[in-house]
């Protein structure tokens, strides 16, 4: 048991080392200096009532476009 225990403990301190930036991340870095660009389109729920009844579709947000038909809530 104390070997695990010490094999675990080396491990974490040699993954401190090598890696500090992920260890101690900042969460308080801009998005715009983290280097990543998201690619995927924005995709949500549109509502609304037909005759006392609710409907949803799916829109895209990013092309503007439906997609799908409208069904039921």
């Amino acid at each position: 048991m104390k070997k695990k225990l010490k094999l675990l403990v080396c491990t974490g301190l040699l993954c401190t080392c090598l890696f500090p930036q992920a260890v101690f991340a900042s969460s308080d870095m801009p998005a715009s200096d983290s280097g990543i660009e998201t690619y995927a389109d924005k995709i949500g729920w549109k509502y609304k009532i037909i005759n006392g009844e609710l409907y949803k579709r799916q829109y895209n947000y990013t092309t503007g476009e439906w997609i799908g038909d409208w069904v039921k809530a």
